[in-house]
């Protein structure tokens, strides 16, 4: 890459190098366990948990979830929820090619006078 002034003179030059083309797949398992129980009509309990296992990185993971869900009225008009979890996202298969992207060379040209 070249970068000229309005003249038209050389300023910078760009070069990369190594190499450019990469191919990467993975495969992604998971499955989801979860529990709904309620041990009065007004009240419920939610556990549960995210399995997965991505191939790429070798990584398992477990993501552990709970709920509750209350209605302290008998209308049922108001419902109080509550909730946690943990949440992971998968790795990027980008993040496998950073290694083999081109380098960066820079030069920059003396201007004249």
């Amino acid at each position: 890459m070249e970068i000229r002034d309005a003249q038209g003179r050389l300023l910078k030059r760009i070069a990369f190098s190594g190499q450019g083309l990469f191919d990467q797949a993975t495969r992604k398992y998971q499955s989801m366990l979860r529990n709904h129980w309620m041990p009065t009509p007004g009240l419920a309990f939610d556990l549960g948990a995210r399995l997965e296992y991505q191939a790429a990185t070798h990584t398992q993971r477990i993501a552990p979830r709970a709920g509750i869900a209350w209605t302290p009225f008998r209308g049922g008009s108001t419902i109080l929820r509550g909730g946690f979890g943990i949440y992971y996202d998968h790795v990027p298969l980008n993040v496998f090619a950073f290694s083999r992207s081109p380098s960066r060379s820079s030069r920059r040209m003396a201007q004249a006078a």
